[in-house]
């Protein structure tokens, strides 16, 4: 089983406030760690309504999801390590076995 660990979590929030200009900074996605019996999961909070895959961020600044999961799967498979999505909301993600 692949585990995410909580110092992946750390740096991915960091990378991710980093990224963010200081007027924005609370817009910038955040991951939290979920770990229950058999299976660990992450999700990703995230502020806004529109998805747009071709832009990092909406008409009004804000980040939008398809930007987050690219920058997650990014850090992963820089990893090797593969990181598999939730269909039904896309917030939701594991590392695949």
């Amino acid at each position: 089983m692949n585990v995410i660990k909580i110092g992946d979590v750390i740096t991915l929030n960091h990378q991710f406030a980093d990224e963010a200009s200081k007027d924005s900074a609370e817009l910038a996605p955040k991951v939290h760690l979920h770990d229950a019996c058999g299976k660990q999961t992450c999700s990703i909070e995230i502020k806004v309504n529109g998805l747009d895959p071709n832009r990092p961020r909406n008409a009004k600044g804000e980040y939008d999801l398809t930007y987050a999961q690219r920058r997650v799967r990014d850090y992963f498979e820089q990893r090797g390590k593969q990181v598999e999505f939730d269909p039904t909301t896309g917030k939701i993600f594991w590392l695949k076995d």
